[in-house]
């Protein structure tokens, strides 16, 4: 480890914990792990995900069959700040060199989003990075320092720190 948020958490802790909370069951769950091939799935479809001109996650699958005003909101290419940092936390917790440099295109994303006080908007356009929402969530803030953290951690880089 070459940084310590001084929590005594890791990047993988958290990540464990954040997953564990989005499927509704416990971490100490004794369900075997994902097999290596659902693994390598997830992290190719969150790489499909990344736009590569910004860096940021697209938030959505378009298809045809949802609802018109929902496929008009989707014209707009939302990224949400929750849904990069778990997407930053997962690429971090893995650790291959391929997954920090998605992980770091992406919090580079965010950071260039940060407002002068200090807060990342709840949404950008994947495509162009310009804001959607002006609203500043507090859990999509706290997401976004953990991975800022996790970056941090894995990288030993202190441009992370906020």
């Amino acid at each position: 480890m070459k940084g310590s948020a001084g929590l005594g958490l890791s990047v993988s802790a958290v990540l464990a914990f954040a997953l564990a909370l989005s499927h509704g069951c416990e971490p100490d769950d004794p369900s075997p792990p994902p097999s290596p091939s659902v693994e390598e799935g997830l992290y190719a479809f969150l790489a499909q995900q990344q736009d590569p001109a910004t860096g940021l996650l697209e938030g959505f699958v378009r298809h045809d069959d949802l609802p018109p005003d929902f496929l008009a909101f989707l014209d707009a290419r939302p990224s949400f700040t929750y849904d990069n940092a778990l997407a930053a936390l997962a690429w971090l917790a893995r650790g291959e060199p391929d997954d920090v440099d998605h992980a770091t295109r992406l919090l580079d994303a965010l950071l260039a989003l940060q407002r002068d006080d200090g807060a990342l908007p709840d949404s950008a356009n994947a495509a162009t990075g310009a804001p959607l929402a002006t609203n500043t969530g507090t859990g999509n803030q706290a997401w976004a320092v953990l991975a800022f953290l996790g970056a941090w951690e894995v990288t030993g880089q202190e441009r992370w720190l906020l």
